[in-house]
Protein backbone atom coordinates (compact mmCIF):
# COMPACT_ATOMS: atom_id res chain seq x y z
CA UNK A 1 0.00 0.00 0.00
CA UNK A 2 1.02 3.63 -0.72
CA UNK A 3 1.25 5.85 1.67
CA UNK A 4 -1.15 8.99 0.90
CA UNK A 5 1.11 12.24 0.56
CA UNK A 6 -0.33 15.91 2.02
CA UNK A 7 0.50 19.10 0.79
CA UNK A 8 2.81 21.18 2.35
CA UNK A 9 -0.37 23.07 3.56
CA UNK A 10 -2.21 20.35 4.99
CA UNK A 11 1.13 20.13 6.99
CA UNK A 12 0.95 24.32 7.75
CA UNK A 13 -2.55 23.45 8.84
CA UNK A 14 -1.98 21.09 11.06
CA UNK A 15 1.06 22.62 12.83
CA UNK A 16 -1.84 25.57 13.55
CA UNK A 17 -4.43 23.45 15.10
CA UNK A 18 -1.54 21.81 16.95
CA UNK A 19 -0.42 25.18 17.97
CA UNK A 20 -3.93 26.76 19.37
CA UNK A 21 -5.39 23.54 21.08
CA UNK A 22 -1.80 24.09 23.14
CA UNK A 23 -3.06 27.57 24.11
CA UNK A 24 -6.25 26.89 24.63
CA UNK A 25 -5.19 24.11 27.13
CA UNK A 26 -2.71 26.20 28.66
CA UNK A 27 -5.59 29.25 28.87
CA UNK A 28 -8.08 27.07 30.57
CA UNK A 29 -5.52 25.54 33.03
CA UNK A 30 -4.58 29.30 34.34
CA UNK A 31 -8.19 29.89 34.49
CA UNK A 32 -9.23 26.63 36.35
CA UNK A 33 -6.09 28.12 38.70
CA UNK A 34 -7.49 31.21 39.14
CA UNK A 35 -11.15 29.65 39.88
CA UNK A 36 -9.43 27.60 42.66
CA UNK A 37 -7.40 30.42 44.32
CA UNK A 38 -10.42 32.56 44.22
CA UNK A 39 -12.87 29.90 46.10
CA UNK A 40 -10.03 29.23 48.79
CA UNK A 41 -10.24 33.17 49.76
CA UNK A 42 -13.53 32.89 49.86
CA UNK A 43 -13.81 30.03 51.94
CA UNK A 44 -11.40 31.39 53.94
CA UNK A 45 -12.98 34.62 54.66
CA UNK A 46 -16.50 32.46 55.85
CA UNK A 47 -13.97 30.28 58.53
CA UNK A 48 -12.93 33.97 59.44
CA UNK A 49 -16.21 35.84 59.69
CA UNK A 50 -17.33 32.88 61.67
CA UNK A 51 -14.77 32.88 64.03
CA UNK A 52 -15.28 36.57 64.14
CA UNK A 53 -18.90 36.06 65.17
CA UNK A 54 -18.42 32.92 67.44
CA UNK A 55 -15.66 35.17 69.57
CA UNK A 56 -18.68 38.21 69.96
CA UNK A 57 -21.52 35.63 70.38
CA UNK A 58 -19.13 33.93 74.12
CA UNK A 59 -18.48 37.52 74.68
CA UNK A 60 -22.08 38.25 75.25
Amino acid sequence: MTKKRHSVWNGIRDAYNVHEAMQLLDSLQRSGGRYLTELREMALMVIVLAIVCLTFWLMS
